[in-house]
């Protein structure tokens, strides 16, 4: 069947003995549905508890089956011995008492099979889901925090296990996690892990990149099947990308990664370059620097909940510069002074 086939793939992921063609193949059939995503998860959650709680147990055969062999001849050698018990019959005193008993358990039955029939995201997960612009935020069971930027999805569990605390996450967001180093905090995602103990950080999973910056403390970013890591404390940033399943980190912190969260844009002695690229990661327009010239200018500027019109105009007066938008509703900054 085509799903024993993936299930192969996905133990030999976890196991680190996948090949970049079968990793290829497994990405492509992840990415063609969100049920084969769910679908490994399963899988990875059964074959986690099995390293947990499964030991190695030898077995000889040939010795078992000569024990059970010897035993059926034994006990066909001996007589049959039937015990009879007289039956005894006793006058009902109580049918309303009897009646009531028996339609509690019934009720106690049926309740019990509609509790375990439900479907596991009811029983046992909770979720959390934001459409495009939209920002939420919610508390965990164990007292961390979670906000979760536009387009994004988070789950857990009810209760964490006793292990670990793991959420799954698709999408980006900031983590505000309680401490706790016997109870490991883990974020899952599609083809990475984010592991902790207790710190602030922020995960985005978008565009073919997985990334991380720490705020306080430190993680350990890893890939799905945990072969390859890097650890992160703060003031750190770094980024796994699964196509070439390479790991880095860097001394990149930038506030401006979770503006959308902060609700401030700022920069500190940053080139017009990046300070375009800040901007279309808040706005969502895209801001082209048209001079070749003035792409390595320095600006600073701090903006509490910032309009991308007094800020390209900021940006204007402070070089000279003139604003255009197109149909499309992107901006351009054209010509300029860079002032040093």
């Amino acid at each position: 069947m085509e799903r024993d086939f993936y299930i192969t793939l996905i133990i030999k992921h976890l196991k680190g003995e996948i090949s970049y063609e079968e990793r290829d193949e497994l990405r492509q059939w992840l990415d063609s549905s969100e049920d084969n995503v769910a679908f490994r998860r399963e899988i990875t959650n059964s074959w986690r508890a099995s390293k947990k709680g499964l030991k190695e147990i030898e077995v000889d055969t040939a010795k078992d089956f000569l024990k059970l062999k010897n035993r059926i001849e034994k006990e066909k050698q001996q007589p049959k011995r039937i015990k009879r018990t007289p039956a005894v019959v006793k006058p009902i005193r109580n049918n309303r008492r009897i009646i009531y008993w028996a339609a509690a358990t019934f009720a106690l039955l049926v309740g019990a099979f509609w509790f375990l029939n439900q479907p596991e995201e009811i029983s046992r997960e909770l979720a959390l889901r934001t459409e495009v612009g939209e920002i939420r935020s919610t508390s965990l069971p164990d007292g961390s925090k979670v906000w979760l930027h536009g387009s994004s999805k988070i789950t857990w569990p009810r209760v964490f296990e006793k292990e670990e605390r793991r959420v799954v996450l698709t999408g980006e967001g900031f983590f505000e996690v309680t401490t706790n180093p016997n109870q490991p905090f883990i974020v899952e995602l599609k083809n990475a892990e984010v592991k902790v103990l207790g710190t602030t950080f922020s995960v985005a999973d978008r565009e073919d990149v997985i990334s991380v910056q720490v705020e306080e403390g430190m993680v350990a970013l890893s890939d799905s099947s945990n072969a390859k890591f890097v650890n992160l404390s703060a003031g750190e940033f770094g980024t796994y990308v699964p196509a070439s399943n390479k790991l880095t980190k860097t001394k990149d912190y930038n506030k401006n990664r979770n503006s959308w969260k902060t609700k401030n844009l700022i920069f500190e002695s940053m080139p017009l370059t990046e300070v375009a690229n800040d901007l279309e990661l808040y706005f969502g327009s895209k801001v082209t620097i048209e001079s070749q010239r003035m792409r390595s200018c320095v600006y600073g500027g701090y903006f509490p909940n910032p309009d991308i019109n007094k800020v390209l105009s900021s940006i204007a007066a402070a070089f000279e510069m003139k604003v255009t938008q197109d149909i499309n509703g992107n901006y351009q900054l054209r010509e300029g002074v860079c002032k040093k």
